[in-house]
């Protein structure tokens, strides 16, 4: 009894964390996370008033996605204090510096370092076309996407920044680990997925 208040107790505090980061990705997953989390369970133990819970909080965050990605919120959404300025309900940060800066990086992490691989350090690299198996190893983009940096990329951030990560975990691994290393952290999510289940 204790923990399971301990555990509901300790998922609103994560809540609340991923609430004031006003980061998008956190608080949709946790949104999701625990729907999905409810619908098995309800499956698991057939409980029908858990299986009906499950399906309207389904419904409602899939209702609450669509109504925050509208092109402009309503007025009155807009003028609740803290909620109507955040990051969730301002979907035109597509469009932000930010967001264009990681399109930008992810599409030249794939593209320049992954598919064509520059050589980095010394050359010529003999060893240079393991690097889509192997990668180009820990905080190795800090070196190698100054090879690829496109002038795209400038207007965005300037000439002085260091891309040392693509914002995204798999691309991140890709670059570092190559497609081993993605594949081992696939492996691992999934037999975790399935020992949890």
């Amino acid at each position: 009894y204790y923990i399971r208040w301990l555990l509901i107790f300790l998922i609103l505090l994560n809540g609340a964390g991923f609430w004031f980061s006003q980061s998008r990705g956190p608080i949709l997953g946790l949104a999701v996370g625990l729907v999905v989390y409810l619908i098995l369970y309800s499956l698991w133990k057939r409980k029908i008033p858990i299986m009906i819970a499950s399906g309207i909080l389904f419904l409602i965050l899939t209702a609450g996605v669509v109504f925050f990605t509208l092109p402009s919120p309503p007025n009155w959404l807009s003028k609740l204090p803290f909620i109507g300025q955040s990051r969730l309900l301002n979907p035109g940060q597509l469009e932000s510096v930010g967001a264009q800066s990681r399109f930008v990086m992810w599409k030249y992490s794939i593209k320049g370092l992954l598919l064509e691989h520059p050589a980095i350090g010394f050359e010529p690299d003999k060893w240079n076309f393991l690097r889509p198996l192997l990668g180009y190893g820990p905080e190795g983009m800090d070196y190698a996407f100054p090879k690829v940096f496109p002038p795209e990329l400038v207007p965005l951030v300037g000439r002085g920044v260091l891309v040392d990560r693509a914002h995204d975990r798999y691309i991140d691994m890709a670059v570092v680990t190559g497609s081993l290393g993605v594949t081992a952290l696939l492996v691992l999510i999934s037999l975790i997925f399935i020992h949890a289940w």
